[in-house]
């Protein structure tokens, strides 16, 4: 009979050690992956993509950032100016949590007929070179558009963010 006990307690010391160590780590992997998701946001309206005209930098905040189905004009913000026809070319770099899924850009001329627009991919390198001249048009604008995930109070909503650089004499 004392075997018995001691054979009992035994096994439910066990059990209770293993269901403990499961509890410990489950616990840790939930943690570390919600630090990890925390440590890891960008907030979409902080995102700014690179531009180099002339080989001078400019970083371009973003023009616009909203939700799937808002009213647009409740999403409309600065257009960022600038001399896009100083140089040959507008070199255009995206940030890495732009470049890390699709994403696309529209050059504008000011013949319609030569406008562009790509699309990109996360295996695409992350900057684009477009011609200032195309023929005999003149390039007017430049936009960039993402879809990015925005966190407001916990809750996770898809959000547009588009970057748009004109040129100042448009």
């Amino acid at each position: 009979m004392a075997r018995r006990k001691n054979a009992w307690k035994k096994t439910a010391l066990m059990a209770g050690g293993f269901i403990l160590a499961v509890l410990v780590v489950l616990g840790v992997v939930m943690g570390v992956g919600a630090w990890r998701d925390r440590a890891s946001y960008v907030d979409p309206a902080s995102l700014t993509t690179t531009v180099s005209i002339d080989g001078q930098n400019r970083d371009v905040a973003p023009y616009a950032v909203c939700e799937i189905g808002a009213p647009a004009d409740t999403c409309d913000g600065t257009v960022f100016t600038t001399d896009l026809n100083s140089g040959d070319s507008v070199k255009v770099t995206v940030p890495e949590e732009v470049g890390n899924h699709d994403w696309s850009l529209l050059a504008i001329y000011d013949d319609p007929a030569k406008n562009d627009e790509y699309y990109f991919r996360s295996t695409d390198p992350r900057d684009v070179e477009i011609p200032v001249k195309k023929d005999t048009a003149t390039l007017m604008m430049v936009e960039i558009s993402s879809m990015q995930v925005q966190r407001t109070d916990g809750e996770e909503s898809p959000v547009i963010v588009t970057w748009s650089i004109a040129d100042e004499e448009a």
